[in-house]
């Protein structure tokens, strides 16, 4: 793992999350009966879910990698 592998990570973690942050008020409006799952995430959750979003985010990127060296 490098440096640019966890910076491209960051920023497409950082990306995901702002147009969810954005989206979130029309996706629980019209989640019907689901609404009450998909609330916005208070501020622990967020932090204890960080781990697996970083992890999730590597993963994704080193995907991209591999598909790119092909």
């Amino acid at each position: 793992m490098d440096r640019v592998l966890l910076e491209r990570a960051r920023s497409a973690h950082q990306a995901s999350m702002a147009d969810h942050h954005g989206r979130h008020p029309e996706l629980a409006a019209t989640a019907g009966p689901l609404a009450r799952i998909c609330h916005e995430p208070s501020l622990e959750e967020q932090i204890n879910s960080i781990g697996n979003d970083l992890l999730f985010a590597i993963g994704l990127e080193l995907l991209h990698r591999a598909r790119r060296r092909g």
